[in-house]
Parts: C-alpha cells; sequence; structure tokens
C-alpha cells in the first residue's frame, strides 16, 4: 500500500553507500523508518528534501510484516531553520528526539504525541529553551504514552494527595507514584521524599496542556532540581533511559548565552 503523511524526522542514518535510513514521527502511522534510495548520490533530487527537525509531507510504500518501508516521494513543510544557529535549542530537539525514538511505539497511530512533539520542537526554535519548559514537555509524552508518575493519589491507599497528606511523602520508584506518610512503613524498594510545593508543581504541568500557564508559574532552582531529580530517575528505572543527554539539555537550559559561548571556546581549545 502507498501512504501520504506528514513526518517529522527523528533520525537519518547511512544504509549503503548511496541511500539512507530516515526514522520519522507521523500521526497515523506513528514511529516509522523508511529507506531513502539514492539519497547520498552528488545529483540527487532529494538534496535538501528532509534533514532533522524537518517537517515534510511524506509518501511511502508500506512493507507489511515488519521491516523497512520505502520512501516514494517527500517534500519540506518546516525546515525549522534556527536549530542551524542556536545550538542550545538544536541540544535540546535533539534530546527529545532521542525520548521520542526510545519510547514511543512503531506503526502505530500517535496523532496527540506527534502534535506535541511538532509544537515542542516550533517552541524550542522560537527561543522557549527554559529547564521547566523540558520538563513539562517529558511530563506530556510520558502522559500520552500512558507511562505517567501517579501524582494524585497515593499508590496504596488512594487517598487524595491533599492537606495533611502531603507531609512527609515518598515518591517510589518501583511504583511510579506517591506514598503517603501513613503507607511507608513496609515499603521496600527505592524512594526519596518529595516536597509539597514540588508535588504540586508537578501535578499542575501533568494536567496543563498550554505552554503560557507553565511559563506563568516561577520555581525556584530547588523546585526545579527537585522535579528533574524525580522525572529523570522515573525515566531510567521504568523506561531505561540512558541520563547523559538528557543532562546535558538539562544543563544547556540554564545556561545564558555567555556561559554557552565560553564552554564552546573550552571545548574547542
Amino acid at each position: 500500500m502507498i501512504h501520504r503523511t506528514e513526518a517529522v524526522v527523528l533520525r537519518v542514518a547511512p544504509f549503503s553507500k548511496t541511500s539512507h535510513v530516515v526514522t520519522w514521527l507521523t500521526p497515523s502511522h506513528g514511529k516509522i523508518a523508511t529507506v531513502v534510495k539514492g539519497a547520498q548520490r552528488p545529483k540527487s533530487w532529494l538534496l535538501g528534501q528532509y534533514d532533522l527537525f524537518y517537517t515534510c509531507e511524506l509518501l511511502f510504500y508500506e512493507r507489511r510484516g515488519g521491516g523497512l518501508h520505502v520512501m516514494r516521494e517527500c517534500s519540506p513543510l518546516a525546515t525549522r531553520t534556527s536549530f542551524r544557529t542556536n545550538w542550545r535549542a538544536c541540544a535540546c530537539a535533539s534530546y527529545l528526539c532521542d525520548l521520542i525514538l526510545r519510547i514511543s511505539p512503531s506503526d502505530t497511530e500517535q496523532a496527540e504525541l506527534y502534535s506535541i512533539f511538532t509544537a515542542a520542537l516550533d517552541l524550542l526554535g522560537s527561543g522557549e529553551i527554559t529547564q521547566q519548559f523540558l520538563l513539562w514537555i517529558e511530563l506530556k509524552v510520558l502522559r500520552v504514552l500512558g507511562v505517567s508518575p501517579r501524582l494524585s493519589h497515593c499508590l496504596r491507599c488512594a487517598s487524595e494527595l491533599t492537606g495533611r497528606k502531603r507531609s512527609g511523602m515518598l515518591f517510589s520508584l518501583p511504583g511510579g507514584g506517591i506514598l503517603c506518610a501513613d503507607c511507608q512503613r513496609d515499603h521496600h524498594g527505592r524512594a526519596a521524599p518529595i516536597q509539597p510545593d514540588v508535588l504540586a508543581i508537578m501535578q499542575k504541568w501533568q494536567s496543563s496542556d498550554k505552554s503560557h500557564i507553565v511559563r506563568k508559574i516561577r520555581c525556584t532552582k530547588e523546585q526545579l532540581t527537585g522535579i528533574s531529580s524525580i522525572i529523570g530517575s522515573f525515566l531510567d528505572y521504568h523506561l531505561d533511559i540512558p541520563p547523559h543527554n538528557r543532562d546535558i539539555a538539562l544543563l544547556l537550559t540554564r545556561m545564558d548565552l555567555k556561559q554557552g559561548h565560553k564552554l564552546r571556546s573550552e571545548n574547542k581549545a
């Protein structure tokens, strides 16, 4: 079968001397991989038609039963050229691409994930490079894929985490959620204290679909550190996401431009 769809480039890799394998995120087919024949030839008509972070109109031949699909046509709809000059935004976008590659299912409709991801790329390209924006996107992606941390109720007693229930809480990594103070006596496994203000912010972010709402919430350095630690531990424990790319992306969100230029100079030296 032949399919036409919008698609965002997640990864481009060599396949042969003249061909690429391109991994895409699409709204109707989820994550797919296509062979792009002749892409590396010097006079290929495909030059400039796709690249990392591009949104394209894609026409491909479906290969049933697994394996690589075959790209027939491709034309760019959004090239997001700002990532070629803003290296901090590019690093954050690269981390999000890696996250989607690792945890999104293949050949399954993912319209909501596609919408979230493309909106995140557009916001990063426009200069929305903050730590809390990246943490919010992680929570949104996890929610859409059905593997969110459980933040509204205690894992054991199922009581709503309000009032006195917010004191003395633990975030249980094996359970992927909160234990109130009354339910911690027999708990075994990795767990970390979570402060009421940190939980309140995470609950707000998890339920919010608007970036401007997240932007209005003023977070202290300690609160962001706590949120980052919990989400990072959750990703590592439940989804086996290595921390290295994430750590670099979060580090760059905390840098101002002068620090970034200094770091680049030191690396070149």
